[in-house]
């Protein structure tokens, strides 16, 4: 049931990186789809910083014995 709960919250994450693409504005730094692109790195940059964090912090208390 678990993994459900985990794969849910993926998609939810995929789409929401996919709807700045859908709903593409004019604004700062570019028009359209490249500036929405410009969003989707920063964030897709947000989370890989917040995986690599995670990572090491379950690695630190596997370490520790409390996994």
């Amino acid at each position: 049931m678990q993994s459900k709960k985990v794969i849910h919250r993926f998609i939810a994450l995929l789409l929401s990186f996919f709807a700045t693409l859908a709903l593409a504005h004019p604004g700062h730094g570019g028009n359209g789809a490249s500036h929405d692109l410009e969003h989707l790195i920063w964030m897709l940059g947000g989370l890989v910083i917040c995986v690599v964090a995670a990572v090491f912090y379950a690695r630190d208390r596997e370490k520790d014995g409390r996994f």
